[in-house]
């Protein structure tokens, strides 16, 4: 990937074959990885918000997979399905990220999660009120 690459660093990608929900569930097999896991670029940190919309989809990725509450590298309390159900998604990019996460959350058996899912996407089509 030369976007990612510098001259003493390449970056090669061996396949696009994954989602992000595929690659989420190879990483969580890793306590270390879920130790470190850093997904915001909301804190400008080396820190999780646990509040955005990629803390948000991660979260709720290891919540299908059953193990977000190993996921120490973000704050606790910050992940609910009404959060889910509420956010407002900034780009269409990532809509579809979590769209795809819908028939994750039947095929384990949580249409919570996938009505949250939907709830959200649905106000993400609906004009915000604030843009007339």
């Amino acid at each position: 990937d030369p976007l990612m690459a510098s001259r003493s660093t390449t970056i090669i990608r061996y396949s696009g074959e994954s989602d992000r929900f595929e690659k989420t569930r190879f990483i969580a097999d890793s306590e270390l990885a879920l130790r470190h896991l850093h997904v915001c670029w909301q804190e400008r940190s080396a820190r999780n918000c646990g509040r955005c919309e990629r803390c948000l989809c991660t979260l709720l990725s290891l919540e299908l997979l059953g193990l977000r509450h190993k996921a120490s590298s973000f704050p606790p309390g910050t992940f609910s399905l009404e959060a889910v159900g509420t956010l407002r998604l900034e780009r269409v990019v990532i809509e579809q990220l979590w769209g795809d996460l819908v028939p994750y959350a039947l095929c384990l058996g949580r249409p919570d999660a996938a009505a949250a899912i939907e709830d959200c996407l649905r106000s993400c089509r609906q004009p915000s009120p604030n843009k007339a």
